[in-house]
């Protein structure tokens, strides 16, 4: 088996949800909806900051926690596109 260390996925932690389940292992908040554009910011910087480090570009992007869709995802994607134009393979 031939392992490429050409691609990887990133993993973006979405701590937010409607309510917090008795199973959850996951650092989540049901009561913190007011801090989730502030969050979106922030994952986007981190973002941002990689990429200027010369981090690869990510293959995948894996969205998860709390409820991934509890937050809006029209937020995350809203800000994405000057990324996926600086990142996308010509």
């Amino acid at each position: 088996m031939t392992i490429s260390t050409n691609s990887f996925g990133v993993y973006v932690h979405v701590p937010f949800c409607a309510h917090r389940c008795d199973y959850c292992a996951f650092a989540t908040y049901a009561d913190r909806d007011h801090l989730m554009n502030e969050y979106v910011t922030s994952v986007l910087q981190e973002i941002e900051w990689s990429l200027e480090d010369g981090l690869p570009v990510a293959t995948s992007v894996f969205f998860g926690g709390g409820t991934p869709l509890y937050s809006p995802p029209i937020s995350y994607c809203a800000s994405w596109g000057p990324f996926h134009e600086r990142t996308t393979p010509k």
